[in-house]
């Protein structure tokens, strides 16, 4: 059995939003950073959850095939390998039709720090899209609408603004908020992540 290995981040809690996609994990993992504010009870990171729930899984409800289902939420404090951990389960399917994309597409959303570097952006990736919202590898106006709002739901500082979505860098141990969000109108296919192609 692997065991994990820990990567401390000063001042960052890391969501890990977790679904099934016809039996296939996905995770989609957002840093927040909470700089000058003082590290996170349980009871802080749990609130953190609820309202990521509200905004940020409502969001990618409204650009995911109903056949995605989200079914747990998990809160870790980076900052050294006691921190405080918490989980919310839930159980939440896509909006959209049932007609999903390949594993492989997504959508790539940039997040920006505004600070040069590669460890000062990151990515989120879309995925289990309807077809519906694609023509071809074009993203539909329709679905770039909601995107754009997934990106501002992103963006927010949650709990009463003690955490600031950021950008995590395992390299420099540190996490830099993030200042605006891109996509791109063209689906990012890779084929390591269609099933029995790595992880």
């Amino acid at each position: 059995m692997a065991t994990e290995v820990f990567h401390p981040m000063i001042s960052t809690v890391q969501v890990v939003i977790k679904s099934l996609m016809r039996g296939q994990f996905r995770e989609n993992v957002i840093h927040y950073n909470y700089i000058p504010n003082g590290r996170p009870t349980v009871a802080e990171l749990l609130l953190l959850l609820g309202e990521v729930n509200t905004a940020v899984v409502t969001g990618l409800q409204d650009v995911t095939s109903s056949l995605c289902n989200y079914y747990e939420l998990t809160a870790r404090d980076l900052t050294d390998s006691v921190g405080n951990q918490a989980a919310l389960a839930i159980n939440r399917s896509g909006s959209r039709g049932s007609s999903v994309a390949p594993g492989n597409v997504a959508v790539v959303m940039s997040k920006r720090t505004g600070i040069p570097g590669r460890s000062k952006r990151g990515r989120l990736y879309t995925h289990d899209l309807d077809e519906t919202q694609l023509d071809g590898d074009n993203v539909t106006t329709a679905l770039q609408a909601l995107l754009v709002q997934l990106g501002v739901d992103m963006l927010l500082a949650l709990v009463s603004s003690k955490y600031h979505p950021a950008v995590g860098s395992v390299k420099n141990g540190t996490s830099q908020p993030i200042t605006s969000i891109q996509f791109d109108t063209l689906t990012d296919g890779q084929s390591r992540r269609l099933t029995g192609h790595g992880s």
